[in-house]
């Protein structure tokens, strides 16, 4: 279910190109590429739901795979040493045939590396769950279903978590979302993705205690970087990311 969040935020993603700031640099470098683009991942869009049985047996063989990324620890040395800053400790390489795919693997990354929260803390079983379910197989049936529930989690979201105030929260909210047992977390995504309005009501009342909790932590690690004498995590947006994945569609807060 995690892996299907993932991908259904990816594939939502890849349509950055469309943001008017993206297109007009686009245009710059070469008119034709939007309308390529646009052309080539709506026809890819149509091949998932039309000729399932040809994309199946793409993803057995690795064939026609224009994108990937992976997961590495980041121990690039090639650090700032004057300006001191602190690096993260996961690196994303993504590679993408074209620019949009590029976009949607690396967002996969990013929302992967949240989403590793949700792996056993036993590293020998935490490899046994990947072993089994990050296989290229599994990606298409996760990614025909991933946008719709990204689509109605949002809309089970507490209206709170849209908030200026709460601007930034994206990565503790889903770090605690994937934290809660696994019994839990998948009631309370069956409730939030159910046509029974009295479910996804019960969802979003666990969503918002969910949203406490990543608030707390949030303030915890501001509080942790304050006294360490580092810019507090006002500036976690500098990449406009939460823009971004509101301007997408993706149910960030």
């Amino acid at each position: 279910m995690i892996n299907a969040l993932v991908q259904g935020a990816a594939k939502k993603g890849h349509y950055i190109f469309q943001k008017p700031e993206v297109k007009e640099r686009l245009d710059e470098i070469d008119p034709r590429l939007y309308p390529a683009y646009l052309g080539i991942m709506a026809i890819n869009d149509f091949l998932y739901f039309s000729m399932e049985q040809m994309i199946e047996q793409m993803s057995q063989t690795g064939s026609g795979v224009a994108g990937k990324v992976k997961l590495e620890n980041n121990d690039d040395e090639d650090e700032d040493e004057e300006g001191g800053e602190e690096k993260p400790d996961t690196k994303i390489v993504a590679e993408g045939l074209i620019f949009p795919i590029l976009c949607h693997e690396i967002i996969k990354g990013l929302e992967e590396s949240i989403g590793r929260h949700g792996l056993p803390e036993d590293p020998e079983m935490s490899q046994q769950v990947r072993d089994v379910t990050d296989v290229l197989s599994n990606e298409p049936m996760q990614l025909r279903i991933g946008p719709e529930i990204i689509e109605k989690i949002r809309f089970a979201l507490p209206d709170e978590m849209f908030d200026e105030d709460n601007k930034g929260l994206t990565p503790w909210f889903h770090s605690t979302l994937y934290k809660t047992d696994a019994k839990e977390f998948l009631e309370i995504i069956g409730n939030a993705i159910s046509e029974d309005m009295s479910k996804v009501k019960r969802a979003t009342a666990k969503f918002r205690e969910i949203m406490k909790q990543a608030q707390q932590s949030k303030k915890e690690y501001d509080e942790f970087k304050g006294e360490e004498g580092t810019q507090g995590s006002d500036d976690d947006d500098d990449f406009g990311l939460d823009d971004l994945y509101r301007d997408l569609g993706i149910p960030r807060p």
